[in-house]
């Protein structure tokens, strides 16, 4: 496997003089020739820092792209991993660099701990939004208006699919409360 040159600075950096180094994600992922996170890209960066001795914090694909992360030494391994990081093969950079690689700098104490979840795991997710998909909430054709739109107030919702069957039924119709205030200005 062939290690960008300045991935081979950093890991001697990191590695062989204890210093501290950081590069923005966009940085990182030029410097193998691509633009955008797939799977085999992550895993062909992955095995590169691995293979000098190097991880990212945070890992490079929970990380958004104009941010930075910072190179730090794999734990445990034996003394000779100097050697290993100057025996590696390089190559030269696919694409040019635009961007210089800062030395590292320790973040600010936050004055009070941020507990928000999403915080840990920056990565926008489906699971994340208040929308995602969950359990179909429906009525049968045998329940009352009361009971439909119970569960819509409940539920917090405007349409109500009414479903033959209660597991991966058909859909038989829908229930909305437009049609619910229509019908119900009808009976008066």
């Amino acid at each position: 496997m062939t290690i960008p040159d300045p991935l081979q600075e950093i890991a001697n950096d990191v590695v062989g003089q204890s210093k501290k180094r950081r590069a923005k994600v966009r940085t990182l992922l030029g410097w193998f020739g691509y633009s955008r996170r797939r799977e085999h890209v992550v895993k062909q960066i992955s095995e590169a820092l691995e293979s000098v001795r190097l991880r990212t914090e945070p890992d490079i694909q929970d990380e958004f792209l104009d941010n930075q992360v910072y190179f730090v030494r794999l734990a445990g391994g034996d003394h000779d991993s100097e050697d290993k990081v100057d025996e590696l093969e390089t190559d030269p950079p696919k694409t040019e660099l635009t961007e210089e690689i800062e030395e590292y700098e320790p973040p600010e104490e936050i004055a009070a701990p941020v507990t928000l979840s999403i915080i840990d795991n920056p990565t926008f997710r489906g699971s994340h939004f208040a929308y995602a998909p969950k359990a179909v909430v429906s009525v049968l054709p045998d329940d009352t208006i009361s009971q439909a739109t119970m569960t819509m107030l409940l539920k917090d919702i405007d349409q109500i699919p009414v479903m033959r069957g209660s597991r991966r039924g058909e859909l038989e119709e829908h229930c909305s409360s437009k049609r619910i205030q229509r019908a119900s200005r009808a009976c008066y």
